[in-house]
């Protein structure tokens, strides 16, 4: 495994164009270890937040977010985390750039999400790129990225062995 960079690469594209001190929301065991061991073990971008909803709660940022909202709102149980999360990420961005790797429902018309390399960016409806700024962005990102001729890859990688 050891010769098996494909994890790698994918942690280091999520990780590698986000602004500083970003949070970032993963879903799928694929997208969250690879990116956990980028960040944690090999100690990539240490300024961003990698938090995994299924085990956010022990995550800071994550835990404060939602006990402000409980506490501003408080004839919502804290128990019932899928319908605090879209509410408690209205005005997040203000705090810092928030970003998820799925298609994550936001309690306010006012805020949508936006195309950022591999992930989704919140962002305010008014800040939402021109269509030529948009493209210029994706341009961008998918230079940065690291895909691989097949040819390239190690027989694991491959998935032939």
């Amino acid at each position: 495994m050891s010769q098996t960079n494909i994890g790698n690469n994918l942690g280091y594209d999520i990780l590698s164009d986000l602004p500083k001190d970003s949070v970032i929301f993963l879903e799928n065991d694929s997208v969250i270890f690879s990116t956990w061991y980028v960040h944690h073990v090999l100690g990539e971008r240490n300024d961003i937040e990698v938090i995994s909803p299924l085990a956010g709660g022990k995550n800071e940022f994550y835990k404060e977010l939602l006990t402000d909202y409980i506490k501003s709102h408080p004839q919502v149980a804290d128990s019932d985390l899928k319908k605090v999360s879209p509410s408690a990420f209205v005005g997040a961005d203000k705090k810092r750039p928030i970003f998820f790797n799925y298609q994550q429902q936001i309690a306010s018309s006012d805020y949508v999400l936006v195309p950022h390399g591999l992930l989704l960016q919140l962002s305010p409806k008014v800040d939402v790129p021109s269509k030529e700024q948009f493209l210029e962005n994706i341009q961008s990102h998918l230079e940065k990225l690291h895909v691989p001729s097949r040819d390239k890859l190690t027989l694991a990688e491959q998935n032939l062995t």
